[in-house]
């Protein structure tokens, strides 16, 4: 869950910081927005000082030349327009057509003219001609020349009105104050003249940055510090810039990042602790119920459903699918277990009524034998009796102990033991003795259990009846083991043996060759073990059984 809440968060953060990354440009954006607005402003505020001075200039054009050597009258009516704009203007003067003085308020200042080109082609629009900017010097503010053409009545000759702008007074600061940015004005040489509180040496280093017109851009000020600066044509070799700090404008960039970024930091957590909160009260938490309920079920029992009412559709359809299943599973268990009970009962009956089939015919042969007068044909009647004995045996522990597909080997071996010891007349513990070693939870299948019980009863047979002679006393073993996978028994007892000749069981009697017989059976070979007495010994391997016998009264509760 924390993987796929992980994985699903990776878009948001990357659009989480898109978005902030945008906002940070937005910043820059607005702040070039800004300046090139207050560019306009100063252009504006330039346009309407020029537009005033030019409707000042004007009305001059009501004055009357002076005649030849006279022009005391026209510098007189200069003289009065100075004392009414005092500080605006240094000096002002008329000329003619050829840019000769016919009159100046301050006779005795030197005329700054613009450049022949610039009035030329002021004179064709109409608007003033402004030359290149003259430094301050000897306590004199930075001055700006101008000329303008006047407008005379027909017939009149044309005439220029000009002079020298004091730019400490062009645009006076506080028109449209916005803190942090300036202003200035920089000609064609250069010379750059601050503007509403500018300051020189946060003028551009480099005024080559300043084209094209009408752009922003970011450049080093004189003082080394980082600027934007705005840039505007006021004229013909005239620029207005505007300029602010770069610093504050990235510091607020930054900021504003910073807090986007944490604001959707914010939300983009809380919104996980809702979607993990809400994912561990809709889906973990019903699904671990789920998963406790079906851990805690078993076979045969009914699913515990317990809904809360909060799960989603997905689990309850999970849940009624599984109940489902445990239901139809359960129904289908208890048939198996009545059909296996049907088995059971069929395969006891089967058993049962071989076990009574064997002991007819052991019975008979047992007739026969007693009506037959000669002893070796007498002996062999009842030696086939004891086989068949064996396998009724065998059908009756089958049948006995409800297991048809393994038995326990143990029991059934002194079953049997004791059963030929009385076949031959004989009481196990009295003259002979009998010892069963076997380990009590070894286990055999069926089939192999049919050629194990012809195997003992055919050695322990033969043991009985060759091994102690006479009045002889004896102990006679049947001994199995377990190595591995393999199942090792002895049939052994401590009589007088066999004679050497007969130390093989090829080419012997029939009891020896069974012997032989039932040990390839069983996938071993028949080896006689060399010792006191006689001890045949046959390992073969343990084939795999089926599970323990089941016990018939554990059925399975049917679901309800």
């Amino acid at each position: 869950m924390t993987a796929l809440l992980m994985a699903a968060g990776v878009p948001v953060l990357v659009i989480a910081a898109t978005n902030a990354m945008q906002g940070r440009e937005a910043t820059f954006e607005e702040a070039s927005r800004r300046l090139a607005t207050q560019r306009e402003l100063v252009l504006v505020q330039a346009a309407a000082k020029v537009d005033g001075m030019t409707a000042m200039l004007q009305s001059l054009s009501r004055i009357d030349l002076p005649r030849a050597g006279s022009s005391e009258d026209c510098a007189s009516e200069l003289r009065r327009v100075l004392d009414l704009y005092p500080g605006r203007y240094a000096n002002l003067w008329i000329s003619d057509g050829q840019h000769d003085r016919i009159c100046s308020a301050i006779p005795e200042a030197s005329t700054a003219m613009p450049p022949r080109d610039r009035i030329s082609a002021a004179l064709l629009n109409g608007l003033p001609a402004f030359g290149d900017i003259i430094p301050a010097d000897g306590g004199q503010h930075a001055r700006l020349p101008f000329a303008l053409a006047l407008s005379r009545p027909s017939g009149q000759p044309r005439v220029l009105v000009g002079g020298t702008l004091l730019l400490s007074s062009f645009l006076r600061p506080g028109l449209y104050p916005v803190p942090g940015q300036f202003s200035w004005l920089v000609d064609g040489q250069g010379e750059v003249v601050p503007l509403q509180g500018g300051e020189a040496n946060l003028a551009p280093r480099n005024l080559s940055v300043l084209n094209p017109p009408d752009s922003v851009v970011q450049a080093t000020a004189r003082s080394g510090a980082e600027m934007s600066y705005a840039v505007a044509p006021f004229g013909p070799g005239l620029r207005i810039v505007v300029g602010q700090a770069y610093e504050p404008v990235r510091a607020t960039a930054w900021s504003t990042l910073l807090q986007r970024l944490a604001e959707l930091s914010a939300f983009l957590l809380a919104c996980l602790v809702a979607i993990v909160v809400g994912a561990d009260l809709g889906l973990v938490r019903p699904l671990h119920s789920l998963t406790e309920r079906v851990k805690r079920w078993r076979p045969g029992m009914v699913f515990e459903r317990a809904p809360t009412g909060i799960e989603p559709r997905e689990v309850i359809e999970l849940e009624q699918a599984f109940d489902d299943a445990t239901r139809a599973l359960a129904a289908r268990e208890t048939d198996l277990v009545d059909a296996l009970d049907q088995r059971d009962a069929l395969m006891a009956e089967i058993h049962h009524r071989v076990k009574n089939n064997l002991q007819i015919v052991s019975s008979l042969l047992n007739l026969q034998a007693n009506r037959i007068r000669d002893s070796k044909v007498q002996a062999e009647f009842r030696a086939a009796r004891d086989r068949v004995r064996a396998i009724a045996t065998l059908h009756r522990y089958l049948y006995t102990q409800q297991s048809f597909e393994a038995i326990a080997l143990r029991p059934f071996l002194e079953e049997l033991a004791t059963q030929q010891f009385s076949s031959q007349g004989e009481a196990a513990g009295e003259r002979l003795r009998l010892r069963i070693e076997a380990e009590g939870d070894l286990r055999i299948s069926t089939d192999q259990a049919v050629t194990v019980a012809l195997f003992v009863t055919e050695a322990v047979s033969n043991a009985v009846a060759h091994a102690f002679p006479g009045e002889a006393t004896g102990t006679i073993t049947v001994r199995v083991t377990q190595e591995g996978s393999d199942v090792i028994l002895d049939v052994q007892d401590d009589g007088i043996g066999l004679p050497v000749s007969e130390a093989a069981p090829r080419g012997l009697g029939l009891g020896l060759q069974l012997l032989d017989g039932f040990a390839r059976q069983l996938g071993g070979r028949l080896l006689r073990e060399s010792g006191p007495g006689t001890c045949w010994r046959v390992r073969f391997p343990l084939r795999e059984r089926a599970a323990p016998a089941r016990n018939p009264g554990d059925r399975p509760r049917r679901a309800a």
